[in-house]
């Protein structure tokens, strides 16, 4: 157990402001543990990158993250099978 100044509080803060050091880094960024992206809204935007590399898989492609309401129709037609008429009528009375 750690019996530093401070206890696990303390701990913790300090090894996120040591994770936070390295994300940030040459060695961060050259080993896609962040990535820019490019957001319809937001123009670029950083993000956590895949963190588990392999020498055998090919490269990475990341994408933004969805707008508010982008999946919604998905979502409540191929998983909760909502029919189109329910969903427009979702839509029509303000509730999507």
């Amino acid at each position: 157990m750690y019996s530093g100044h401070g206890g696990w509080g303390e701990y913790n803060r300090r090894a996120g402001e040591k994770a936070r050091e390295k994300r940030h880094s040459y060695w961060g960024y050259g080993r896609n543990m962040v990535v820019e992206v490019e957001h319809p809204l937001g123009g670029r935007v950083r993000m956590p990158g895949n963190p588990i590399k392999m020498s055998e898989t090919p490269g990475e492609t990341f994408s933004p993250p969805p707008l508010v309401g982008q999946h919604t129709r998905e979502v409540l037609s191929e998983l909760l099978g909502y029919s189109q008429e329910k969903i427009d009528g979702l839509v029509g009375e303000g509730i999507i």
